[in-house]
């Protein structure tokens, strides 16, 4: 059911927009350099390794802007409606994953707050169980690291991908702790 289509934006609080995209593609180009192909193959099997086909990203502010002011209200926290001219036009996860290629369901859950973290072996080998890995450091991280053991250099990639890719955050950024143990379970995660 369609919302009501209220504004969430008034116009005369409209602004002049400021949108930056963190998204960079030089990440795929550096897992596609640095996997074997073994590995390659292995990332390729995975949610996200269709993505290892793209060449160019193309992130339109003009696009985001009209549409960002075209929200309306909508009960459902799930989904953003917009009014584009006089229809109601609606986007969740549904289209998300159209768009995408995404698989959709329901976010997994993991035990971020276990205090035994001992045998989890990406969380274990990146960061000895200190949570200060950041962007920047995971793409050092990732060009310097032995590519000896497959799944390991796989679950990097992933992580990698996810969090400077997909999720586009500034190199500054913490990692989530979830997102570490997610791609540590690659059966849960894909």
């Amino acid at each position: 059911m369609a919302p009501k289509l209220v504004h969430d934006i008034k116009e005369a609080d409209s602004f002049r927009p400021k949108i930056t995209c963190f998204s960079s593609l030089k990440v795929v180009y550096h897992i596609i350099r640095k996997l074997t192909e073994k590995q390659r193959k292995m990332f390729e099997s995975t949610c996200f390794g269709h993505f290892l086909g793209i060449h160019k990203l193309q992130f339109s502010i003009p696009i985001v802007h009209y549409l960002l002011l075209r929200v309306v209200e909508s009960p459902n926290t799930d989904e953003m409606w917009f009014k584009i001219e006089y229809t109601a036009t609606r986007f969740s996860a549904q289209e998300l994953c159209i768009f995408t290629g995404l698989n959709c369901s329901p976010y997994p859950k993991v035990n971020v707050h276990n205090e035994k973290m001992e045998g989890i072996g990406l969380m274990e080998d990146l960061l000895n169980i200190d949570m200060s890995l950041y962007n920047d450091n995971l793409e050092s991280i990732f060009m310097e690291a032995s590519s000896d053991n497959d799944l390991f250099t796989v679950k990097l990639a992933l992580l990698y991908f996810l969090d400077t890719v997909l999720l586009g955050r500034e190199k500054k950024s913490l990692k989530d702790k979830e997102h570490i143990l997610l791609v540590d379970d690659i059966e849960e995660f894909n």
